[in-house]
């Protein structure tokens, strides 16, 4: 058959959490409307596997269960993923797709599962079995959005992607499922809006930098439910975020914690039946986004510009403070030595409020 009328195998490898997963949905979306694809199967975390099952350019999901293999022998481990192997090769991919940034990835589909074309990011000259690459500065990510990154990377497949907004679809079974949980606490669709303090899972100890403080967003929500209608604060975030939801219930009169209580799936319904979402950054404020949800969320270490909401709309705003050693976050690792948090500290609810005034943001709620 001629090269040019091959149907391609791709198989794609995304390890990280919500953020990047939903990053990667425009390339995808290019990836299976501009080339001739067969097939397009996901490998990623557990965590996100929501992300790819409701993705309509996904034919088939993989899940590497970290969390599973920190807690189990490294024999079993072994043979999970030698599973995995088996499984993987039976597909006989032509292009692997491996954003993992390590090379044990690119390693098994070079010599164990011969896919002649694997492409990546090279990060620290990590891409010795990748066949292209798109090379990243030593700091990782920097001066543009992680989805311009993405498109670099279409375009070694001859692939331009043209929508970049991640986009998530709902079905209607899990949105009227989730009007009945959410009656359940007396709360009713499009007059609620959502809090989720946390900087998710993913993040480990290192999510606490990303964290505008509790006590911020419990007077926020004061001075806005002064001027826009809303019945109901929802909290949503990991079972390990709990801890943060019953805070701010003890600030926030009438609050709902669901904090461990939803998958993305869900909260994806929550966030889209939403008046107005409210978050430090993190995968949720992205599931937001890709729910067409007005968003207010803010960002300290991490630059807006490489990891923040893309692409922007007058219906999302990104809140930082102006000060000199932000934004930190570099080589993939927050700044560890920072003990003042000045970046979200400083950033207060008062000035927050002030600047959406100007913008008129409340406005186009």
């Amino acid at each position: 058959m001629n090269s040019k009328q091959r149907k391609e195998k791709i198989l794609v490898i995304q390890p990280y959490g919500i953020g990047d997963a939903l990053f990667m949905l425009p390339f995808l979306k290019a990836l299976k409307t501009q080339k001739q694809v067969e097939r397009i199967d996901v490998l990623l975390g557990s965590r996100t596997k929501p992300i790819a099952e409701n993705c309509p350019y996904v034919d088939n999901v993989l899940i590497i269960d970290k969390d599973k293999w920190k807690t189990q022998g490294n024999f079993r481990t072994l043979l999970e993923k030698c599973a995995i192997l088996s499984k993987l090769g039976k597909t006989h991919y032509s292009i692997l797709v491996d954003v993992s940034m390590q090379p044990e990835y690119s390693l098994w589909a070079k010599f164990y599962l011969r896919i002649p074309v694997r492409i990546g990011f090279n990060y620290k000259n990590r891409s010795r079995f990748l066949t292209q690459s798109v090379d990243l500065p030593k700091e990782g990510f920097v001066k543009k959005h992680i989805i311009e990154y993405y498109a670099d990377m279409a375009a070694l497949l001859g692939v331009e992607i043209k929508d970049k907004k991640p986009e998530l679809n709902i079905s209607p079974t899990v949105t009227n499922n989730i009007k009945d949980f959410l009656g359940s606490y007396g709360v009713l669709p499009c007059n609620y809006i959502v809090i989720a303090p946390g900087g998710g899972v993913t993040w480990g100890r290192e999510g606490a930098f990303r964290h505008w403080p509790l006590e911020y967003f419990a007077q926020l929500t004061a001075l806005i439910r002064k001027i826009c209608a809303f019945d109901n604060v929802v909290v949503i975030g990991s079972n390990s975020e709990l801890p943060m939801g019953e805070a701010l219930g003890e600030q926030i009169k009438g609050l709902v914690n669901l904090c461990g209580k939803t998958n993305i799936t869900e909260a994806s319904a929550i966030l889209k039946m939403a008046k107005l979402f409210i978050a430090s950054d993190g995968g949720l404020v992205h599931l937001a986004v890709s729910q067409d949800t007005p968003v207010i969320t803010f960002y300290g270490p991490p630059d807006p510009n490489v990891y923040g909401p893309y692409p922007l709309n007058e219906k999302i705003a990104v809140m930082t403070k102006n000060i000199s050693c932000r934004p930190c976050y570099q080589n993939f690792r927050m700044n560890a030595s920072c003990i003042t948090h000045a970046c979200m500290k400083e950033l207060k609810p008062g000035d927050v409020f002030e600047e959406l005034i100007r913008r008129d943001f409340f406005k186009k709620l």
